[in-house]
This record gives C-alpha cells, sequence and structure tokens, in this order.
C-alpha cells in the first residue's frame, strides 16, 4: 500500500513538473513574440505550482523590465536572488531595470558583483586585474539617458543573409556533435589555447572518427581551431559539412568557417555578442561583434550557425527558416542553453546541436522524438533520469566524445495520426549514439 501510495505521488510530482516546464516554455515563446502581458500570465501559472523557482522568477522580471515596469521587474529579480544569492544573471537583469530607473549607482553594485562572480567561476585558475568600476560598466551598456527602449537592450540588431550554396538534394542527413578537452588562457586578448599541438591532434582525430561514421555534418566547439589549421581540416573533410568551430582572425572577430566539398566557404559567421570575458574591462570591447546572421542553403539542408551566447538572443529570428541551428560554444552557462534549445524546437521543430568544451560538458542535440523514448535514452545513458527536454543526447562534463543522429529534414515532428504499419512511420530523429572517445589515442 505504502509503494502504491509512494508511486502516486510520484506520478503527481511528475505531472506538476511537466505543467511547470510547459508554463515555462510558454512564456518564453510569448516573449519571443513580444507578447509580454501573456507571457507574465504563463510565469504566474508557473509560480503557483513551484513559488520559490528563480528561473522563473527571472523570466517574469524580463517581461515586465520589456513594458518598462522595472519596479514590480526588480522586486521579482530580488526574489530571485534571496533562492539563490549568488545567481549573476538575477544580478545583470537587476541592474538593467535599476538603470532605466536612473539608480545608476545600485545597478553598478550589481553588475558588479555579476562580474566577479562570473569571473570568478569562469576564471579561477586566472589572474584578472580588472577595475571593478569599469568591468560592470562594460558588462552591462547602461542606457544614461533611458533613449533605448527595453526591447533593444538584450541584444544587437543584425543583418540576416540567406546564400544558396547548393540545391538541397538529402531527406535525410547524419549529424555529428564534437566535444573535446582543452582549455583557453584568458590573460590577454586575443585568448589562446593551451596546448595548440595536442588540440590540433585531437580536431583532426574527431574529423576523421566523423568521417568513419558516414556523417554529413560535423559541428566543432567554439575557439578550437587556429586559422593556419584550415587547409588540414579540408584535407580531411572529405565529402562532410564541417561547422570548424572558431578563432580569432588579425581583426579581433571570433569566426566561424564553413567547410563545404572540401573548401572553405566566403562567408564567415562572425560572433555578434561577446562573452563578458571577451568585453573585457574597458568600455570598448575587445572582441570585435560581427553584424549579419547567415542563412546557408546546401545539399544538406538550410543551416545557420550561432556561435555560443548569439544563441540566446538570436535563434527565435531562425525560427521555421532553417533546418539546423548549429552551436559552437566555450560555454559554462550549458543549462541555460539547452532550456532555450529545448523551448526552441518545441516552438519551431528545427533541430538544434550544441558542442561545448569538455571543461563544461554539455554537448548535446534537441529534436522531437515519442514520449516514449525517453525512457530508452535514459536506459541507453543518452540523457539523464528526469529530463523531460527534447534533448535527445548529451556528453557529460569531463569526457571526449561524438553524438551521432540522423535528422528528417521534412519530417521534423511526430506524425499524428500514426500509421498502421509503425515500422514506417517517419521518424524525425533516428540512429542515436553517443560514444566518449580519448581523441589523442
Amino acid at each position: 500500500m505504502d509503494s502504491e501510495n509512494n508511486n502516486s505521488l510520484r506520478d503527481k510530482d511528475t505531472a506538476l513538473n511537466e505543467k511547470l516546464y510547459e508554463l515555462r516554455d510558454n512564456g518564453i515563446y510569448l516573449n519571443s513574440l513580444r507578447q509580454y502581458d501573456e507571457a507574465i500570465e504563463c510565469f504566474d501559472q508557473a509560480l503557483k505550482i513551484k513559488s520559490e523557482d528563480s528561473y522563473t522568477l527571472i523570466l517574469k522580471g524580463i517581461s515586465l523590465s520589456f513594458l518598462n515596469r522595472h519596479d514590480e521587474a526588480i522586486k521579482c529579480f530580488d526574489q530571485a536572488l534571496n533562492i539563490k544569492s549568488n545567481d549573476n544573471y538575477s544580478l545583470i537583469c537587476k541592474g538593467i531595470s535599476l538603470s532605466f530607473l536612473g539608480r545608476y549607482d545600485e545597478a553598478i553594485k550589481c553588475n558588479s558583483q555579476a562580474f566577479k562572480i562570473e569571473i570568478q567561476s569562469d576564471n579561477s585558475d586566472e589572474n584578472l586585474n580588472s577595475n571593478e568600476e569599469t568591468s560592470c560598466h562594460q558588462y552591462i551598456s547602461f542606457n544614461q539617458d533611458n533613449s533605448t527602449k527595453s526591447s533593444e537592450f538584450f541584444f544587437k540588431p543584425v543583418d540576416i543573409t540567406s546564400v544558396t550554396l547548393s540545391e538541397n538534394k538529402r531527406t535525410v542527413v547524419k549529424v555529428a556533435a564534437i566535444q573535446l578537452d582543452f582549455k583557453l588562457s584568458t590573460k590577454s586578448f586575443p585568448f589562446q589555447i593551451i596546448n595548440k599541438t595536442e588540440l590540433k591532434a585531437k580536431v583532426l582525430k574527431a574529423l576523421e572518427q566523423a568521417s568513419k561514421r558516414n556523417v554529413d555534418i560535423v559541428c566543432l566547439p567554439e575557439l578550437c581551431v587556429c586559422e593556419e589549421w584550415l587547409p588540414l581540416i579540408q584535407a580531411v573533410s572529405k565529402d562532410m559539412v564541417v561547422i570548424a568551430g572558431s578563432y580569432y582572425d588579425a581583426k579581433r572577430h571570433n569566426v566561424c568557417r564553413l567547410v563545404i566539398d572540401s573548401k572553405v566557404i566566403d562567408y564567415s559567421q562572425m560572433k555578434i555578442n561577446p562573452s563578458s570575458l571577451e568585453k573585457g574591462t574597458s568600455y570598448k570591447s575587445l572582441m570585435t561583434s560581427g553584424d549579419k546572421l547567415y542563412i546557408f542553403k546546401t545539399k544538406v539542408g538550410i543551416l545557420s550557425i550561432l556561435i555560443c551566447r548569439d544563441f540566446l538572443n538570436y535563434c527565435h529570428f531562425l525560427r521555421d527558416f532553417v533546418d539546423i541551428i548549429f552551436v559552437p560554444s566555450y560555454n559554462r552557462e550549458i543549462n541555460f542553453f539547452q532550456e532555450t534549445a529545448h523551448v526552441n524546437v518545441k516552438a519551431s521543430r528545427t533541430y538544434v546541436v550544441i558542442s561545448n568544451t569538455s571543461v563544461y560538458g554539455g554537448t548535446s542535440l534537441f529534436g522531437i522524438v515519442h514520449k516514449e523514448s525517453h525512457n530508452e535514452f535514459i536506459d541507453k545513458g543518452f540523457k539523464r533520469e528526469g529530463d523531460d527536454t527534447y534533448k535527445v543526447c548529451e556528453l557529460e562534463a569531463g569526457v571526449e566524445g561524438i553524438i551521432t543522429a540522423d535528422l528528417n529534414l521534412v519530417f521534423k515532428a511526430i506524425q499524428v495520426p500514426s500509421l498502421a504499419n509503425s515500422f514506417r512511420d517517419p521518424l524525425p530523429v533516428s540512429n542515436i549514439d553517443k560514444e566518449v572517445i580519448n581523441f589523442l589515442i
């Protein structure tokens, strides 16, 4: 009897959690449509399920700030900070709202604290000599004259350009996400790869492994290559399309190059929004920002590349326009990115492929699958127990490896009603696999 009661309670908790995630996802989607009042209603309903959910409180605060209801937004951020005092994202958002109210001294204190937290997390082993006040000014660009609209505060406007490289010749493509063990030295800019020789060998070995698995498109992590390695990457890419990580060019852009048919194409996807470290400690950003976002029409589908935090800012602009978004990352905040990937897949059926350093892990693939498949993925070690998102597979921190899967570019969602012969049902994601590999052996 006790066992039945426990099962009943677990089922109830699972149902409530699913409802909470659904309400949050709907709110995030409504925010992306600028329907902020409706988004707030979703977040309020979610908070009735779990009143001390810091993430939902932050999301509600962001919606309120978009409506210029900054006093109410600050209350939400304060509630979130009462739950999680060292959450730098709550502090960043609170600083923005304070700056809109003209409370600049308080805003500076918030963002100074946020900057310290991120620097400590990203650089516990690095010595950054930064001036506290100028750091936080650069971290959040304050709006001193209140002339900037809230919606303009959260991302830099860009041109979205469609480039036709080839006609799509495939219905199903095999993709691979690579996770590599490497670190960057951030003592000076441009940041440098620690042990370039070793990482170059790993990159080439990873591409060879992808080729052996007959992969069509492979994605490498952010800042894992050097520009001079591109000829070597071309040589081993063969028939694959390679999202070649990224590197800093001579003009200090964070650049991702696309290799197709063993050739580097002419169009470079440049990172638009710098990380806090790429912004540096002066008023002028260390990284030179790009101003274009490309949609590539290729022989293996319609692709876009969003380097690290560009994914958070621009993925909603690509919904329904691309088949797959690739996210090369060097990223500690991987959980937030994965939440965004889940919402993006739910809202648009666009696949998301994230490649990250093994220092932080979270290299993953997102797509629509049967709900019944979740337990199977957990049993196979593709994802963690209790993960009900559209994450199909993930590599944990501390390991190198490769995730592969076949993605259907025509049927991106489960077909309803299903066919009488279930074996003929087209699956959006199939033939999923992951393997932990030491790329130096």
